[in-house]
Parts: C-alpha cells; structure tokens; sequence
C-alpha cells in the first residue's frame, strides 16, 4: 500500500483492506505492507497505531518523497508471500476488487493484470 501524506484516508482503507483479506476464504495468509513514501504529515502516527492494532502490516519508509515508482520497489523489496500486488492508500482501488483476481493468480497465471473502464 502506497502512502504519501494520506493521514485522513489511512485508517479506513486499512481496516477495510485487512477486514477484506482476512475474511476471504481465497486468502489463507496475508500481509500488508505500507510504503510511508516521506510523509510530512501524520500519516506515519497513523500507521503506527494500525501497527499496533494488526500484526499483518509491515512498514517500510522513505526519508523524504520519492515519487510512485520508487515506493512501488521498496515494497515489493519486502515481500515475503507468494503473490504481491500494489494498491494506493486513498482507496482509489479496493482491496476487494483486487480479490476478484486471485483465482487467476492461483491457477498458475505468471501475471494477473486488472483494468478499470468505469470510475
């Protein structure tokens, strides 16, 4: 999960993000990592307080901003799972809609690609 000065959007994508992961029965483990991508505002105390509430988040940070692409590479530097995939954190994309593509995933397709022609 992406996150660049979303201290007001945080909370709830999260919650919404591990309540989707955690009750899909596709999902058998899980983890979220959030990229704090040099935030100044108080989107690292959001997360840490997430961090205390749920044990699947991992943090990784950048000291100042670095833009979308280098916060994409330092998550997927921590990925420890199988299967990975990105999402902002101003849930623009719901975590529910990337769960539509875990059977593909699933029956052994190297990559699974979604695309949105509605917003």
């Amino acid at each position: 999960m992406l996150a660049y000065n979303e201290a007001d959007n945080l909370e709830p994508v999260v919650e919404e993000s591990v309540a989707a992961l955690s009750g899909s029965p596709d999902i058998a483990e899980h983890q979220l990592i959030i990229v704090d991508d040099g935030s100044t505002d108080a989107t690292p105390d959001v997360i840490a307080r997430l961090m205390d509430r749920y044990d699947c988040i991992k943090l990784l940070q950048h000291e100042h901003n670095r833009g979308m692409g280098a916060a994409v590479q330092t998550g997927y530097s921590g990925v420890e799972l199988e299967h990975v995939t990105f999402i902002p954190a101003d849930g623009q994309v719901p975590v529910v809609e990337i769960l539509k593509l875990v059977p593909a995933a699933r029956d052994g397709a190297d990559m699974v690609l979604g695309n949105y022609t509605q917003r």
